[in-house]
C-alpha cells in the first residue's frame, strides 16, 4: 500500500489525499497514531487478481481510525472491476483498513 498526493499530520492524526491498493504489494503501511478516513477518499486499484471469492487488499494498520462513517463514500479509481465484483473500503476485525472485493453471487429469475 502507498499514500500519494497531499497528506497532513496534526496532533498524531494522519490524513491522506489518496491511497493505493496494490494487490501485489507486500506488507502494509503502519501508522503509530490515528489515521483519518476522509469523505470521498480516493483509492486507486492496481494489479487486481482474478476474483473468485472474497479478497482483501490490506492498506494500513493504525493505532486507531477516525472517520469510519466515511468508509462507504470511498471513490475507487485505477483498474476496472468486473461487473460481478463489489468493492468496499472496510475495517477488518484486526483493525486493518482494507479494500474488500467480493464476487456477487445470486440467481436470476425471469418472469413472463
Amino acid at each position: 500500500a502507498a499514500i500519494s498526493g497531499a497528506g497532513t499530520v496534526a496532533n498524531g492524526t494522519l490524513t491522506a489525499g489518496a491511497l493505493v491498493a496494490d494487490a501485489e504489494a507486500t506488507g502494509c503501511l503502519t501508522v503509530e497514531g490515528t489515521f483519518a478516513v476522509t469523505p470521498s477518499m480516493t483509492v486507486e486499484l492496481r494489479n487486481l487478481p482474478e476474483i473468485t471469492e472474497t479478497t482483501y487488499i490490506n492498506l494500513l494498520g493504525a493505532a486507531s481510525l477516525a472517520g469510519a462513517e466515511n468508509l462507504a463514500t470511498a471513490v475507487f479509481t485505477g483498474e476496472a472491476v468486473p461487473n460481478d465484483v463489489k468493492v468496499k473500503l472496510v475495517v477488518r476485525a484486526d483493525g486493518t483498513l482494507a479494500v474488500r472485493l467480493s464476487k456477487i453471487r445470486g440467481s436470476i429469475m425471469v418472469i413472463r
